[in-house]
């Protein structure tokens, strides 16, 4: 399983063009890739529903190392810290 490090948090509060309200966050993370010299950079959303069932704090945990499970469309549905 990857493990992630978490470098970036961007919280976010909006209503898009239709006024329909965009709530969540997009993680900025880090992981070890065979084929990146250095580190893999990504950037994942995660939905209200998904930071609401968080049991830490986002936006006080920059440098935790992380798993992220992914459902079968690629979407986020679980993050775990790991102790």
């Amino acid at each position: 399983m990857t493990e992630y490090a978490i470098v970036g948090v961007k919280m976010v509060d909006f209503e898009d063009k239709q006024g329909k309200p965009i709530k969540g966050a997009s993680l900025y993370i880090v992981s070890k890739d065979k084929s990146v010299i250095g580190m893999k950079a990504q950037k994942i959303w995660l939905n209200e529903d998904i930071c609401d069932m968080l049991d830490f704090d986002l936006t006080k945990s920059i440098n935790q190392k992380l798993h992220v499970f992914f459902n079968e469309y690629g979407k986020v549905a679980d993050i775990q810290l790991i102790a």
